[in-house]
């Protein structure tokens, strides 16, 4: 095991080098510098609002999904799909981006040939990946669509939309979700 200079915690049996009277518990060794904790917060809070605003997607989606032809749009749906480029999802570039900031802040406690900053990286990528090939195009769409008409149309040509959105947005959470597993575990 490398020193322990960033914090570690673990359930069950303590890494080998932490003691503490051999019981099992959550332990904590120090840390680096208030830097490295600063940016690791934000790193985290960053994936947590990249899924609270590809969530909020997902559930105007689902509003728009439920609107019948001839009526007007749904209130909610339509403050959400504004025209224009999805710039709130793409806080999910953010993500990575922090997490090579806290490589770099972590004084060789991890380097990028961690397996498990491998996966982040990969997941990472994988997230945006979907998002700018489904999630973002959907929105953008859909946004300038909600603009250009004040009812739904009566042709259902925008559904398919609906359908990537949301299958886009599955596949962005469920790659967040399993990168902080990973992240977290550091198998």
């Amino acid at each position: 095991m490398r020193s322990s200079g960033w914090r570690h915690f673990a359930l069950g049996p303590m890494p080998e080098g932490i003691r503490h009277d051999g019981q099992d518990m959550i332990a904590e060794t120090t840390a680096n510098s208030a830097a490295f904790d600063i940016v690791l917060i934000v790193h985290v809070l960053l994936a947590v609002v990249a899924v609270i605003v590809v969530a909020a997607a997902y559930a105007a989606a689902a509003s728009l999904g439920k609107a019948a032809a001839g009526v007007a749009w749904p209130e909610g749906a339509g403050r959400f799909f504004t025209p224009g480029p999805d710039l709130a999802g793409r806080i999910v570039y953010l993500v990575p981006i922090s997490g090579f900031a806290l490589v770099g802040l972590s004084h060789g406690e991890f380097s990028l040939a961690d397996p498990f900053i491998g996966v982040g990286i990969a997941l990472s990528v994988v997230a945006i990946a979907m998002g700018e090939w489904l999630v973002f195009p959907a929105t953008t769409r859909l946004g300038e669509l909600l603009a250009a008409s004040s009812t739904v149309p009566e042709a259902p040509s925008w559904r398919p939309d609906l359908a990537r959105l949301r299958w886009g947005v599955d596949g962005m959470v469920l790659a967040v979700l399993i990168a902080a597993v990973v992240m977290v575990a550091k198998p």
